[in-house]
């Protein structure tokens, strides 16, 4: 599963400003914590706790005079800052924005898909969903489109199926398009480990791959699941509280919001 947080923070990105645009970025160690420098020795990525998993394969979105690429660990410039855009890299490939447009890169910077789509690419087991005029479908790694633009909504991958929305219901289909669960559900998440949760007219359930009914819950609202805690978010009342894939309630619904740790691509 994705790691959101992760994602969201790289999505932010870490803006610098300075002159020579193009030039590699010098990296210190201060007390434990990584920052990098110019050629001049000013600072123009404080000192802060970066790890590995904060460079996705390797690299690191960067902005150079409002433009954006991407740096190694060590501050060399590996893809020029030339797009208006970008996004952290997810199996090899890296979102990119010009012009308005999502397109995709390697790692060499070498564009895979060009810039045509209105959504950002972000990819899971090998897929990434993508907007075309309002509707939204799926493309493969080489930028082929797997399953046209037909739906309302679209999510990622996960577990060998996605959650999508047409007609105001969401379903899910696999990776050749075939609905799978029908459209049923007012709200859902995706899948994992074989479960996901989802409701209609104010009733929560857990369900299987095969859309079985699992259990009945007493909630009346679903939120996100939470891949590394392996739960729920759900809501009663208008409180929240969490769940675990079994419907186990966790954290009993008294809380106006939560925090969350590491929310999947859902609801």
């Amino acid at each position: 599963m994705i790691d959101m947080k992760k994602l969201l923070l790289l999505c932010i990105l870490l803006t610098c400003v300075f002159s020579a645009r193009g030039q590699d970025l010098i990296r210190f160690d201060s007390e434990g914590k990584i920052g990098f420098k110019n050629s001049t020795g000013e600072i123009v990525i404080p000192a802060r706790n970066l790890y590995p998993e904060d460079f996705p394969d390797g690299l690191l979105g960067i902005k150079l005079n409002n433009k954006y690429g991407f740096i190694d660990i060590t501050g060399k410039i590996i893809i020029p800052c030339i797009y208006d855009f970008v996004n952290s890299f997810s199996e090899g490939l890296a979102d990119i924005q010009l012009n308005g447009k999502h397109g995709a890169i390697d790692k060499k910077g070498k564009i895979i898909i060009p810039c045509t789509y209105d959504s950002t690419l972000y990819f899971s087991n090998g897929f990434a969903n993508m907007k075309i005029n309002g509707k939204y479908g799926y493309i493969d790694k080489t930028g082929k489109v797997i399953i046209p633009c037909f739906y309302d909504k679209s999510f990622w991958f996960y577990d060998g199926l996605a959650l999508v929305k047409l007609n105001n219901k969401f379903g899910y289909i696999d990776i050749t398009g075939k609905t799978i669960i029908p459209f049923l559900y007012d709200e859902g998440t995706s899948f994992d480990e074989g479960v996901a949760a989802v409701g209609l007219n104010k009733k929560i359930s857990i369900i299987d791959k095969n859309g079985k009914e699992k259990k009945t819950l007493k909630y009346d609202e679903v939120g996100r699941l939470l891949s590394n805690s392996k739960s729920i978010e759900v809501k009663l009342n208008n409180k929240m509280g969490r769940i675990d894939y079994n419907g186990n309630e966790i954290i009993p619904p008294i809380y106006d919001g939560l925090w969350s740790d590491t929310p999947s691509d859902s609801l």
